[in-house]
């Protein structure tokens, strides 16, 4: 949260095109899925510059993600991810296996607006990662936008306001 609260940090030098550390364990449908978005991400390592293999510390993590103009983050046991976040708050372009089924509080999932929505099965997934990092402008009109909706929704305080409904479900309030 308090990236949030400081600038944007903008579409400044970015030596990595793409990043997605992502892990491929797990049971057995999670991990024919992680292979499969894996398998995708490394036909591209012939054109692009990604950072995916292995586990690295947390702040080397965030260099990363600070140093990337694209942020893959395919869906694992949920469709919202941490990682989602962290590429908005770095500045790095969100791409992401489309979003439009799901309602988020904040909704930050806009197609087009926020993140780059991709087909379930990815099979657009090299497209638009040669399109944005084809099209800077472009690339960090919408980083600038995911961020700014976040920075607005912590300024707002409107986490309480929005959790409500949540917590007189469960008679908390």
């Amino acid at each position: 949260m308090p990236y949030f609260l400081q600038p944007f940090p903008g579409d400044k030098e970015r030596s990595i095109d793409l990043h997605s550390r992502i892990s491929v364990s797990g049971s057995g449908w999670y991990r024919v899925m992680r292979q499969d978005a894996f398998d995708k991400l490394s036909s591209l390592e012939q054109h692009f510059k990604i950072a995916c293999r292995g586990f690295v510390p947390k702040k080397q993590y965030l260099q990363e993600l600070f140093s990337s103009k694209l942020c893959f983050s395919p869906f694992g046991y949920g469709e919202v991810c941490w990682r989602d976040f962290e590429a908005m708050m770095t500045g790095s372009l969100l791409l992401k296996p489309d979003m439009s089924h799901l309602d988020c509080y904040p909704n930050v999932f806009q197609p087009y607006q926020t993140y780059i929505p991709l087909s379930w099965d990815l099979s657009d997934l090299d497209e638009k990662v040669d399109y944005y990092l084809r099209h800077p402008d472009e690339r960090e009109t919408i980083t600038r936008q995911a961020f700014q909706s976040m920075a607005n929704y912590f300024q707002e305080q409107s986490f309480p306001q929005d959790s409500q409904p949540f917590l007189h479900r469960l008679k908390l309030v």
